[in-house]
């Protein structure tokens, strides 16, 4: 399925999974197989319908936008999109964990996340096609959490552990998630950092927003622009010196200019940050981001720029965000002509298949 003969790996798109797929996998004896169950319809997200396509009444697909639609909720709707879009190989991010934002501190997410690991590594995931999927983290329960990356990071089918950055307070730099990190490092699995704040009736992280083109625009970049910032700052790469860092799902753009924002405050308050060895710029660029939603540039020499800026293409995955409706099929990359057939091979695959091991 390679296109030009290279290989094509997608590194974010979103399984559409349900409470109805995933209430079969929590245990008859608990008592949350109730809360899940009551009401599970095919719809119903943990705890409410939140996604910034119910903004808008034409939901996933906004109307100027191409879309191919699949039926992504069941292992022949990945198969049918992966052949469509000439994927060798996917990552499949939970769709539910984009509620987790909503959830206070309770066992929802530590529940959910283990009947979807459990739903998906019995109906889904499959490494022998090619069908990857990633942990959504309850960081709510940082002991809870490590748990789980101890129980099932052995399964060939997991290769990452996804961490939803929408307004995690503290922030991903605190050592209350320490635990995870230890997990994610000694399974050596990557952590994924995957923004989430883009609704407009639950932005999160300020009112008063009239349009989800605003929000849209600004939660994902918030959410990363944070974490980024507290992990950089809080010594986290120097704590895990082993472990693989992605972002996901806010461009490039905001890249360089966190960078070098960060280099300036870290040179006028080193004594703040008593465990960075380095300036902050020199960790970002270690870190790997995810290429959508590729930014739309009058000039291509600016995504030039800025791709070079941030550690050139060697730090970049290709990934499409399906079914999203501002998803990129992997021509935002083959059709960037200032990067070379070495580059582009790279970013659409090579990259990912060297982080994630497969």
């Amino acid at each position: 399925m390679a296109i030009g003969g290279k290989t094509i790996f997608d590194t974010d798109a979103h399984y559409v999974e349900t409470l109805y797929d995933i209430v079969d996998y929590i245990d008859d004896d608990d008592p949350w197989k109730l809360k899940f169950e009551y009401g599970s319809t095919a719809n119903r997200s943990v705890p409410i319908s939140f996604w910034p396509s119910l903004s808008r009444p034409d939901g996933f697909n906004y109307p100027s936008i191409k879309r191919r639609d699949v039926d992504f909720n069941t292992k022949e709707g990945v198969v049918q999109l992966m052949e469509e879009m000439s994927f060798d190989k996917i990552l499949l991010l939970s769709e539910q964990i984009l509620t987790f934002a909503m959830l206070e501190e309770d066992k929802r997410q530590t529940k959910f996340s283990e009947a979807y690991i459990r739903y998906m590594l019995d109906k889904i995931a499959d490494a022998d096609e090619g069908m990857y999927m990633s942990i959504p983290v309850p960081y709510n329960d940082p002991i809870k959490a490590a748990e789980l990356i101890d129980d099932y990071a052995s399964e060939k089918a997991i290769i990452g552990a996804c961490v939803l950055t929408a307004r995690i307070e503290p922030p991903m730099g605190h050592r209350k998630y320490d635990p995870i990190y230890d997990a994610c490092q000694r399974a050596d699995l990557p952590v994924l950092f995957h923004g989430g704040s883009a609704t407009l009736d639950n932005f999160g992280w300020l009112s008063g927003f009239t349009t989800i083109m605003e929000t849209h625009a600004l939660g994902f970049l918030f959410d990363n622009m944070t974490t980024i910032a507290n992990v950089v700052s809080q010594g986290v790469p120097e704590k895990f010196p082993k472990l693989d860092f992605v972002f996901q799902e806010t461009g490039l753009f905001w890249i360089p200019m966190m960078m070098y924002r960060m280099d300036m405050e870290y040179l006028r308050m080193q004594d703040e940050a008593v465990l960075m060895r380095k300036r902050p710029s020199e960790y970002m660029k270690e870190f790997y981001y995810g290429t959508q939603p590729m930014e739309i540039v009058p000039d291509k020499k600016y995504l030039q720029y800025v791709i070079e800026m941030i550690g050139g293409p060697d730090r970049l995955m290709y990934a499409s965000d399906y079914p999203h409706e501002d998803f990129d099929d992997p021509s935002a990359i083959n059709e960037l002509t200032f990067l070379t057939e070495e580059e582009k091979e790279g970013i659409l695959g090579k990259n990912a298949e060297e982080v994630f091991g497969v």
